[in-house]
């Protein structure tokens, strides 16, 4: 082995080294460098949105903490009026009334579900049959859903009428649902 044969290994062990180095910095400033630079950028909103979430967190349960605001402005709100459970059964039915009777949608029946709570919500339903044409069913299930107080269909079972064979007409059943705030526990 000579010197020249040496000094050219060593020069070219020198700049596969040197590529080297170079591809390395160069997928840093490419891949990795920006990469790291949206993953803390994302990390800084989600802390916005965090600090933001517990602040509304803290007014909602003020809100609901002071006795005889709940019902204020329910329809606002889009919360079941009514100060009883009565009421606010009442209320859903005589939402759901007008709603069929203003998109031609004829019920038969209306009972009362079983309740649920959820948190500071308290979900109150409603099973509902009825019949009516294919337009008139998506008038009252859009009516449903559009409007005060808020109303959510959360299961739904529709079929050609048995009764009107081949006139068009749909039978329906359906489980609707409103929301009212959950009473503040006293301690």
């Amino acid at each position: 082995m000579t010197l020249s044969s040496a000094v050219e290994r060593l020069a070219s062990t020198a700049a596969a080294l040197g590529l080297l180095v170079g591809l390395l910095l160069f997928g840093f400033a490419v891949i990795v460098e920006p990469l790291t630079a949206r993953r803390s950028g994302a990390l800084d909103q989600i802390e916005q949105e965090r600090v933001l979430l517990g602040r509304l967190l803290a007014e909602a349960r003020a809100l609901s903490a002071r006795s005889g605001v709940t019902d204020v402005g329910a329809k606002e709100s889009g919360f079941l009026a009514g100060s009883t459970d009565a009421e606010k059964i009442a209320a859903l039915q005589a939402r759901v009334e007008a709603v069929a009777t203003a998109s031609g949608v004829g019920l038969t029946s209306l009972q009362p579900s079983a309740e649920r709570r959820e948190g500071l919500l308290r979900f109150i339903g409603l099973r509902a049959v009825a019949a009516g044409t294919m337009d008139d069913v998506q008038r009252f299930l859009y009516g449903l859903e559009d409007g005060r107080p808020s109303l959510t269909i959360e299961a739904i079972d529709l079929a050609p009428s048995a009764r009107t064979v081949d006139s068009g007409t749909l039978d329906l059943r359906l489980s609707i649902v409103g929301v009212a705030p959950a009473e503040a526990v006293q301690p």
